[in-house]
């Protein structure tokens, strides 16, 4: 989303109150500040990622928060996380931008991830890339026994698929520790991904179920990071975009 301010108390509130927010300084005599406020607000803002909002501020009115970070020319995009500066960039280059906004959905994707227990939505979020339309489920298959084994070696697997003209079902019933342990996963034809998941009679599966895939999901993020990092490097030595810097929260 991205917005224009006029203030600097509301420039100062939208940071204080936003897990991932860019500030980009600009001024009206700036002709690379006008070029970039345009180029977003019509066709590079339909790219950028929904966690971020994008925040216009003119440095005339908001002349102190500026000189507290710094910002000596314009444009200056500002990438805070959780009200600490992580990212900051000099110039008016909207590729480079939307990378900082892709760093700080997945940051913050990350830090929201840490140390928290994972309900159902974001556990819905990672099946999606376990399964398929096609019925592909040898992923998840692996997953759902590798899990029934930790809590009891003797354990069993069997899945059945039931499909129809619009739906496609599948089954697994684990045996664990003489209890049968319900999982069924259903598919809507045509749809990218499934439509819902259930899993019945064994609490301690479910909730080590949820943590697994928790634990995956941390690990793509991480990689999306890692992967973002190196493709901004090689960009940047490509095509000489403005340096990007990683703003070190210090101790």
């Amino acid at each position: 989303m991205v917005h224009i301010v006029v203030s600097e108390a509301e420039a100062r509130d939208i940071v204080a109150h936003s897990h991932t927010v860019v500030l980009i300084f600009t001024a009206a005599h700036c002709g690379p500040s006008q070029v970039l406020v345009e180029l977003l607000r019509e066709e590079s803002s339909r790219r950028l990622p929904i966690r971020v909002r994008v925040v216009f501020v003119d440095v005339a009115s908001c002349g102190r928060f500026a000189d507290e970070h710094e910002v000596a020319v314009t444009p200056v995009a500002l990438g805070f996380l959780d009200g600490v500066v992580k990212y900051r960039m000099e110039g008016a280059i909207p590729a480079t931008l939307i990378r900082i906004c892709e760093s700080l959905s997945l940051c913050d994707e990350a830090s929201q991830m840490s140390g928290r227990a994972r309900g159902p939505m974001k556990t819905f979020d990672m099946l999606a890339d376990l399964t398929d339309p096609a019925g592909d489920v040898s992923d998840l298959s692996a997953i759902l026994l590798a899990i029934a084994k930790d809590i009891d070696p003797q354990s069993r697997l069997l899945c059945e698929n039931v499909e129809t003209d619009d739906h496609l079902y599948n089954r697994w019933r684990l045996s664990i520790k003489g209890v049968e342990v319900k999982c069924d996963l259903h598919f809507k034809r045509h749809k990218e991904h499934y439509q819902s998941l259930r899993i019945q009679n064994s609490r301690e599966f479910e909730e080590r179920f949820h943590e697994r895939i928790a634990s995956l999901e941390a690990k793509r993020v991480e990689e999306k990071l890692v992967k973002l990092e190196a493709a901004d490097t090689t960009a940047k030595k490509e095509v000489n975009l403005p340096k990007v810097t990683t703003v070190k929260k210090e101790e």
